[in-house]
């Protein structure tokens, strides 16, 4: 599950229960992977995933290097997932 997050964010209920919600299913299933994606700089993750990696997507120039940390992490996750369901064929 990816959690975008920034300040406005965090101070929502329903990313609240989404933050909560994902906790959850990865409590219950391991593999259930969570990746933050902080939007803002100084963003201060909430306890329950500060001690999860996350791409920073708060400055405009290290995106190229965010984004390829987010998809090395989806790609992880890739063989745990039918890879064919996701190959782009043209025709």
């Amino acid at each position: 599950m990816l959690l975008l997050l920034s300040e406005s964010s965090l101070d929502k209920n329903w990313m609240r229960m989404e933050i909560a919600s994902a906790v959850a299913a990865r409590q219950s299933d391991v593999s259930k992977q969570i990746i933050p994606i902080v939007l803002e700089s100084g963003l201060r993750l909430p306890p329950t995933l500060a001690q999860l990696r996350y791409v920073d997507l708060s400055n405009a120039s290290t995106w190229d290097l965010a984004l390829d940390q987010l998809r090395r992490a989806i790609a992880q996750e890739a063989p745990k997932l039918e890879r064919d369901r996701w190959r782009y064929t043209s025709g």
